[in-house]
């Protein structure tokens, strides 16, 4: 390799060489290297690329002016953010960002593993040598550890739940100079702990990234869906993700407890007594001398099963009355008083319903915990997930892998290619490997990257006073 050549940002280029570096292009003279900068204002250009082309790299021509825009939001396709093509406000232009669905708005969507809370977006030729997309997550998720327990919303509106933080980070190398990395945060006008792991994340991303160039941070809540109280009649209230579910007092059916049960089907009256439908109970009109709750008694409206759960039944003559223990009520003291669900019994956001009389509930738990009072995290390490030597992170109703060096991918299964950057000099063939590579140089080259001369002319192979030039 000849001498002049020069070293640029982990490749090397060969003297009187020119390449693209993004929108400007730079030189390799005498070992030096030299770019043009090419910059359009402090804005974007007001042209734009065919959206349906790749490039990115359209520069402001000298007819053109440029207009401040906001910051591109960038997040990666697989969170339904949509595309941005923008890199470097000021320097690249490109179509505008593909508008997110409303099921992934900021501040108005659920709380769901496929919308991305947190997008970065950062010049791949600024990162420290060796960062890796999954060493960066790595120092990221600390900040959800220290934090996820008692992070809460600083927004005014009580629909808005606790903020759960989960860290979904992924490698989007479209173009050939730019990383995207998603995750989750919180977002702008925070205060408390909130504050404090924004501003731990940034710091964190500053000791990385040399120049930070696009952070958006983005709070997606579970709006509770309980809030205005949908389930009728007394019913319970289930919050979940996207939806709610209505647990309906005894007497009520439907999705919201609006449907009157009709107790009178199958009739319940025997001996041809006519049913009358109540709510959460029944009437029989009993003919030819019988009596009782079901027409089946001929000497008294009483018997033992007259009246539920040690009630006590007193015969009135044309009717009787059931005289009720202290934890249940009707007619028949069927229906149990829902005093068990006020000590709330239920953890970790889980509602509480009173199943019978007394101190017998259940509890429903939220996804991702289980147990009689869902006091437990649901493991979602077992079974292992993570391939290739990955450690499972275990989250509420989500996982996270720690790839081991020279892996990638949600689950660890993708081979790094570490020749991708094409770290060989000179032609040189590199072999890739796991977590490294190794360089097969021509004749004449030598050196991890194939980056050193062999001089040939060491051993003064010129006779007769001949010059060596190597």
């Amino acid at each position: 390799m000849n001498s002049k050549a020069c070293s640029w940002r982990g490749q090397y280029f060969s003297h009187n060489t020119t390449w693209k570096q993004g929108c400007n292009t730079c030189a390799c003279h005498n070992s030096k290297v030299s770019c043009s900068k090419v910059w359009c204002g402090m804005g974007n250009c007001i042209r734009h690329s065919n959206p349906n082309e790749m490039n990115n790299s359209v520069t402001c021509q000298s007819n053109e002016v440029c207009v401040p825009t906001p910051q591109e939001l960038c997040l990666s396709p697989g969170c339904k953010w949509g595309e941005c093509r923008a890199v470097e406000s000021g320097r690249r232009v490109g179509p505008p960002v593909v508008p997110a669905p409303p099921s992934c708005w900021p501040n108005q969507a659920k709380l769901s593993n496929t919308c991305a809370r947190l997008g970065l977006l950062f010049d791949r030729t600024k990162l420290q040598p060796g960062l890796s997309v999954e060493g960066l997550c790595s120092q990221l998720r600390q900040i959800v550890a220290s934090h996820q327990s008692n992070i809460r919303s600083s927004y005014g509106d009580s629909s808005l739940d606790t903020p759960t933080l989960v860290i979904l980070c992924e490698l989007k190398a479209r173009y050939n100079d730019t990383v995207e990395v998603t995750m989750s945060s919180l977002s702008s006008g925070l205060s408390g702990d909130d504050t404090q792991a924004v501003s731990e994340g940034i710091k964190i991303l500053g000791e990385y990234i040399s120049r930070k160039q696009s952070v958006y941070v983005f709070l997606f809540s579970d709006i509770n869906d309980c809030k205005l109280n949908p389930c009728h009649n007394g019913g319970t209230c289930v919050d979940k993700v996207n939806s709610f579910q209505c647990i309906c007092k005894e007497g009520w059916e439907g999705n919201i407890c609006n449907i009157n049960k009709n107790e009178c089907e199958p009739n319940p009256c025997r001996n041809n007594g006519t049913c009358i439908d109540g709510i959460a109970d029944f009437v029989c009109s009993c003919r030819d001398g019988w009596k009782g709750k079901t027409c089946n008694l001929k000497d008294s409206h009483c018997d033992r099963s007259t009246c539920r759960n040690g009630g006590t039944c007193q015969d009135l003559g044309d009717t009787y009355v059931c005289r009720c223990t202290e934890d249940w009520e009707g007619t028949t003291c069927h229906i149990a008083k829902t005093h068990a669900c006020k000590s709330d019994p239920c953890l970790n956001g889980a509602t509480c319903v009173n199943t019978g009389g007394g101190d017998l509930y259940s509890c429903i738990c939220k996804e991702g915990f289980e147990g009689p009072h869902c006091e437990k995290n649901v493991d979602d390490c077992n079974p292992a997930p993570c391939f290739n030597g990955g450690r499972c992170v275990d989250g509420v109703n989500w996982f996270l892998c720690e790839c081991a060096r020279g892996f990638t991918g949600p689950d660890c299964r993708i081979n790094i290619n570490e020749c991708a950057s094409s770290p060989c000099a000179g032609g040189g063939t590199c072999v890739d490997g796991i977590g490294e590579f190794k360089c097969i140089c021509p004749p004449g080259l030598k050196g991890a990257r194939c980056e050193e001369d062999i001089n040939d002319c060491k051993l003064n192979p010129c006779h007769n006073g001949g010059t060596c030039v190597d």
